[in-house]
């Protein structure tokens, strides 16, 4: 899940899987699924709005933001949109780390965020594997989309495995589907479901939890923080990246709140105010790796893609059409917020405590 609260410091500046390994093929939901026939359109706009982290929360109003998060990424001409304008065709739909990517060669957007995949990686083998000598990795992606920084990874790496969360059905299709083709069945297991509430008996199950640009989505970010600490092992490592709220100033709460409300954000925390969660949730030597130069080059990118989208009249009938005439205002618009310090992007990193 891509980009998209306010507390009481934020009075200023104030999601990816089916609990079915692909191989094995039978599906077990993480929490009961919330149809949308029990949640209309105006309950959702109501329960899904913007909060301070302090405010109490239900797990009512946790689903119905939850579900508004699928709207958000799980329709056909979404992932359509997607794909064709931050994968430039491509399944790996992230921002991009753009250090030695040539911008004006074909699929530059795929390998700046396949860049970014790589580069957390790093943080993460920094963390638990600095000689190499592990025999085996099994990691949990928490958000993970249609798994392409799962399959990437797993591909690249024998040793390295996946358990893939997310809320997006569609999106979780597709990622059984790539690692069947891939002959990665044993190696990428899919849940549907929240990272907000994983399996009882997921107690210190992974080497580690990877997200990529997922998290913003979280309900709350120190309960989601505390969530991925139970079900990694003692000495496990934490690497998140994704949008955080700025703190510039001249930014408007209205404007961040505006932002948030508009895209699926419940918790919209600066990067320091996700370190002080990361500690509290239980993370050790949590800290913050400012990348914001690379998504204002991912925003400008982005943009220009749309226009010449646009411009070429192909998607003149398209379902997508509308999605792409707000997307080319809200992209210029993202490039201006950046410069303003509306946004910040980069990683949170820590580790659990322990051997």
């Amino acid at each position: 899940v891509m980009h998209r609260h306010l507390s009481s410091a934020a009075a200023k500046c104030s999601s990816k899987l089916l609990a079915r390994s692909v191989a094995p093929r039978s599906a077990t939901r993480i929490f009961p699924a919330a149809h949308r026939a029990q949640f209309p359109a105006s309950a959702l706009r109501t329960l899904a709005k913007p909060f301070s982290s302090a405010a109490p929360k239900t797990a009512e109003e946790r689903r119905a933001h939850e579900m508004g998060v699928v709207d958000q990424y799980d329709s056909e001409h979404k992932r359509a949109f997607y794909a064709e304008v931050m994968g430039d065709g491509t399944d790996n739909i992230h921002f991009g780390k753009w250090d030695g990517v040539d911008t004006e060669a074909p699929g530059a957007y795929g390998k700046a965020a396949t860049g970014m995949t790589n580069w957390m990686w790093k943080q993460a083998m920094e963390i638990v594997d600095q000689d190499g000598s592990a025999k085996q990795i099994k990691y949990i992606d928490l958000g993970s989309g249609s798994g392409s920084a799962a399959a990437h990874l797993c591909e690249q790496d024998p040793k390295v495995s996946a358990m893939c969360i997310n809320l997006c059905p569609n999106q979780n299709e597709e990622n059984m589907t790539r690692a069947s083709a891939m002959g990665l069945d044993t190696k990428i297991s899919v849940t549907t479901g929240t990272y907000m509430e994983m399996p009882k008996d997921w107690d210190n199950m992974f080497d580690g939890c990877f997200t990529q640009d997922a998290f913003v989505h979280a309900y709350s970010k120190e309960a989601g923080l505390r969530e991925a600490l139970r079900v990694t092992r003692p000495g496990g490592f934490l690497v998140l990246c994704d949008l955080h709220c700025g703190a510039g100033p001249d930014v408007s709460a209205e404007e961040l709140h505006t932002f948030a409300e508009t895209n699926m954000v419940a918790d919209w925390l600066t990067p320091d105010e996700c370190v002080v969660a990361a500690k509290k949730a239980g993370w050790l030597d949590a800290h913050f790796v400012d990348l914001t130069p690379d998504i204002r080059l991912s925003f400008q990118l982005m943009g220009r893609k749309v226009t010449d989208m646009l411009a070429s009249g192909k998607y003149n009938k398209s379902e997508m059409l509308p999605t792409l005439k707000t997307y080319e205002a809200n992209l210029i618009e993202r490039v201006t917020q950046v410069d303003r310090g509306v946004f910040k992007w980069g990683a949170l990193i820590g580790s659990k405590p322990g051997n």
